[in-house]
């Protein structure tokens, strides 16, 4: 079972926090491209809050996990 951990980064991987899984670690380089430091430290937060209440690997979670993972799904309810 995947438990994220939050863990600190250095310069040479150009400060982006780590959790310690390749998708979720290849996904925060993508937003540290695009977006500010707060940004990607908030994104890692939530991701690592996320992957601990699911329990699951993150290739495990498909798109209908959470309900809000879709915009067409807001205002819909679940499922």
């Amino acid at each position: 079972m995947f438990i994220p951990c939050m863990v600190g980064s250095s310069k040479i991987d150009g400060g982006v926090p780590r959790l310690g899984h390749g998708l979720l670690d290849d996904y925060l380089d993508m937003v540290a491209a695009r977006a500010r430091p707060n940004t990607v430290l908030a994104t890692a937060y939530d991701l690592k809050v996320f992957f601990t209440e699911v329990a699951k690997e993150p290739q495990e979670v498909a798109g209908r996990t959470c309900w809000h993972s879709s915009p067409r799904s807001v205002g819909r309810g679940v499922g």
